[in-house]
């Protein structure tokens, strides 16, 4: 897999440092209910459209195919981590640093030839890692002058930082729609076959396999992939 097709999947590189916790089902319509935000359906969709849009002719050039499944279930887990970091943040007063403020305006820059759609939804997405770690870490470092520690490293205030949006979501555990395949195990995103339907078909099993094969993702219907 390419670095860009990577990118369909940048939620990966959070779920493993832990940067999102999610389990329960929202409403019908919502995609997601995280603190007091809500993050529908509609708006999944047409992200994932958006995105899938922006890489869609690179990944046809490759002869590579994603599901739209994978791509509708990494918004909702980014979209997610992003809303509750920002209520984090509100918690405690901060606002992103010049260096987030320089990343995006970075990542705005790249996405110029894009489509308006296309580009809103690359920007939205693939700027959470930046804004995540940025918010993280200030939130770290606050905590951490709590108990007098005023020159710690950025890693010792990313993880001070991690603990507190731990604390948050404990207290504010996300709800979202099965359909997506999200589970919470031990405060760590997983993910699950949390759908109520059951695959019966070969290619269904296929589609619920951990390991993705490419001729299935090919097969599938031009709605349902991308690519």
């Amino acid at each position: 897999m390419t670095p860009r097709v990577k990118q369909l999947a940048i939620v990966v590189a959070l779920s493993a440092t832990g940067l999102l916790s999610a389990c329960g089902g929202a409403q019908p319509g919502v995609a997601a209910q995280v603190g007091d935000q809500t993050i529908t359906v509609s708006e999944v969709n047409r992200i994932a459209e958006g995105y899938c849009k922006a890489y869609e002719r690179q990944l046809e050039g490759e002869g590579t195919a994603i599901p739209m499944s994978i791509i509708t279930s990494n918004v909702v887990q980014t979209l997610s981590m992003t809303a509750a970091a920002e209520q984090l943040a509100d918690d405690y007063d901060v606002t992103p640093s010049v260096t987030y403020a320089a990343a995006l305006a970075n990542l705005e820059q790249t996405v110029t030839s894009l489509e308006k759609d296309a580009a809103d939804a690359r920007v939205e997405l693939e700027r959470s890692i930046d804004y995540v770690t940025d918010v993280l870490t200030l939130v770290g470092r606050l905590e951490l002058e709590k108990d007098g520690i005023t020159d710690a490293s950025s890693d010792d205030a990313l993880a001070k930082g991690q603990d507190a949006l731990d604390i948050w979501l404990a207290k504010n555990e996300p709800e979202i729609d099965p359909q997506y395949g999200l589970a919470l195990v031990e405060m760590q995103p997983e993910t699950r076959d949390t759908s109520t339907s059951f695959a019966v078909s070969d290619l269904a099993l296929q589609g619920a396999a951990e390991e993705l094969d490419p001729a299935y993702a090919r097969s599938l219907p031009e709605s349902q992939r991308c690519g």
